[in-house]
């Protein structure tokens, strides 16, 4: 939003800014008549984000894929478009990515993958087994006090 906030006679400027680093939170906004020749930006800003739902995609499972069907298919195509040898380009390749992703969709099964925001993709069961020990020593080195845990949980926390 571009409006000026202090107009005169022979100019109009931008003084008044509103910076945020998650456009989510921002409702609506806008320039209202102020004092005099000032005018006040006006931003309506929620508390929590907006979270966007977790996008769902479909992915291949080429491990339990029909492979000799798909090579069947694939030496059909070829000799089909060894045929059209004098076709535009842009028309082999259309039936060729069009031939090919209906071999795919025919052979190869699929599964609906959900986008979890909250899971991240480098934690895995090791650096998970390793967060839960170096919690559980930190707990214990604050309950006991003693050097021997301060040492254990130091070196652990050291390692990773």
């Amino acid at each position: 939003m571009c409006d000026p906030t202090r107009i005169t006679e022979h100019s109009s400027n931008i003084l008044d800014l509103f910076f945020t680093n998650n456009s989510s939170l921002i409702n609506t906004t806008e320039v209202i008549p102020g004092i005099s020749d000032h005018e006040a930006v006006y931003v309506e800003a929620s508390l929590r984000p907006h979270r966007a739902q977790p996008v769902k995609r479909k992915a291949f499972t080429y491990q339990k894929a029909n492979y000799n069907d798909l090579n069947k298919g694939l030496r059909d195509l070829y000799t089909e478009m060894t045929g059209l040898q004098n076709a535009p380009t842009h028309t082999l390749w259309s039936l060729f990515k069009n031939s090919l992703v209906s071999l795919m969709e025919r052979h190869i099964p699929t599964k609906v993958i959900k986008e979890d925001h909250k899971k991240k993709p480098w934690i895995n069961k090791t650096l998970k087994r390793a967060m839960r020990r170096r919690s559980k020593l930190y707990t214990r080195m604050k309950k006991t006090g003693k050097a021997q845990d301060i040492n254990k949980y130091k070196h652990f926390k050291s390692q990773f």
